[in-house]
């Protein structure tokens, strides 16, 4: 019986790889921008998203106007993320003839 279950199962096996065979699904991951990590960024979205959370719960207008006000916050601390990064990167290499 161990036999014909063993081949039963192989045939079974045999006969869906040809169907659907497997694939290997590869997965380019995005690389974050580096000012994302930034600790103020990395705070402000969590609360952003707190609050956003609390909005979609309640469905209020107030709510609704402290998310704006907390996004709006969190896209500002974005920005002057990115441009400290930009800034410290440009002030590195300042004398650096190969960047220029």
């Amino acid at each position: 019986i161990s036999a014909s279950v063993n081949d039963f199962n192989l045939k079974i096996t045999n006969f869906i790889d040809d169907i659907a065979p497997v694939r290997v699904k590869t997965i380019s991951g995005k690389i974050k921008a580096p000012w994302r990590n930034a600790t103020l960024v990395k705070l402000q979205k969590t609360v952003c998203r707190k609050v956003e959370r609390r909005w979609r719960k309640a469905k209020l207008e107030v709510h609704y106007d402290i998310y704006k006000e907390r996004l709006h916050i969190y896209n500002i601390e974005l920005k002057r993320a990115s441009r400290s990064f930009f800034t410290e990167i440009i002030n590195k290499n300042k004398n650096n003839a190969v960047l220029c």
